[in-house]
């Protein structure tokens, strides 16, 4: 069978989910929309595709994600609900969210990301992503903007597909599977293939340097990419948007270090710097302050005050004098 024939239609069932609507296909499998009757709520179906299926290493990778994903329970990172086969189909069952991908956020909409929008969203991230280490040892392995959704009823964040986390503890000669345009030096060069949440807080840097400026810190075709990441330095991002807060700019460079060590070291490290961050940018007034526009105004317009008050006041006088003349 190829991935075509995950075609289904509404009323479909797989296990006990009722298919509603396609949502979209990935590169291991398709997600619809279903409803689980007995409950009566919305969930989100991942099938894995069938030639995917075939290879046991895809249907392990499959299922640790649905296992990975059970283990947490936190509000900006995706529930797990169900998982299990119905014919051929393996399916895994997820929390639906209504709402849209950051990066389709930022492709479709990008005056969208503000930068209270971007920290709100980034402090949120860095506390689910410190709770699934601290709690669960886990790492995400592969963040990215087509993997954070952005619900539509609050404008949270939720943090998804964890096909590609590890866990601490587990063997080091796992294959290690990333997004080229997002991953970090150490996981590149096979340096630090144990898991590590400095790595995922590289990808994370790398993440928030796009939203920040519109561009990631490199591009370029899968070998040309790799090696920037391992050998050269991004341009400081304050220079790619000069318009940033100072601060934050600076710790979205410091992110991006080739050596772990000189990254931040902790997610915790990582949400304090952003809360105090968004603390400063919510109570700093804006520049166009209502009592700072005096201070705006130009020699310019000072000297055309000046001018029209002398020729309002000539003609004043030159009034004067010819009432007092001819009346």
């Amino acid at each position: 069978m190829s991935n075509d024939a995950v075609n289904l239609q509404w009323g479909d069932f797989v296990g006990p989910y009722r298919i509603e609507t396609e949502l979209g296909r990935g590169n291991n499998g398709v997600v619809y929309l279903a409803r689980q009757e007995l409950m009566d709520r919305l969930v989100a179906c991942k099938i894995l595709f069938p030639e995917n299926g075939e290879n046991e290493e895809n249907v392990e990778a499959f299922f640790r994600e649905a296992r990975t994903a059970a283990k947490m329970s936190h509000p900006n990172i995706v529930q797990a609900l169900d998982v299990g086969i119905s014919g051929e189909m393996r399916y895994f069952i997820m929390e639906y969210v209504d709402g849209e991908a950051l990066e389709y956020i930022r492709a479709a909409t990008p005056e969208l990301l503000t930068p209270k929008f971007i920290l709100a969203t980034a402090v949120k991230l860095a506390n689910a992503l410190d709770y699934a280490w601290r709690n669960h040892g886990i790492v995400h392995g592969d963040i990215k903007p087509e993997n954070i959704l952005i619900n539509v009823s609050d404008g949270s964040p939720k943090l998804a597909d964890l096909g590609v986390a590890r866990i601490a503890g587990s063997s080091n000669d796992t294959e290690i599977m990333a997004t080229p345009l997002y991953v970090a030096p150490e996981v590149i060069t096979q340096t630090g293939v144990s898991p590590d949440p400095r790595s995922d807080i590289y990808s994370f840097g790398v993440m928030l340097y796009e939203l920040c400026c519109g561009e990631p810190p490199f591009d370029g075709e899968m070998d040309e990419l790799l090696n920037k990441h391992i050998y050269e330095q991004p341009c400081p991002l304050l220079r790619r948007n000069p318009d940033m807060d100072v601060k934050f700019a600076a710790l979205i460079d410091r992110m991006l270090k080739k050596s772990p060590d000189q990254r931040p070291q902790s997610w915790h490290e990582v949400e304090l710097s952003l809360r105090e961050i968004e603390t400063k940018i919510l109570t700093t007034p804006q520049k166009q302050d209502k009592l700072e526009q005096p201070k705006a105004q130009t020699g310019t317009a000072l000297w055309f005050k000046i001018i029209f008050c002398i020729i309002a006041g000539i003609a004043l006088a030159l009034l004067v004098v010819f009432m007092l003349k001819y009346m």
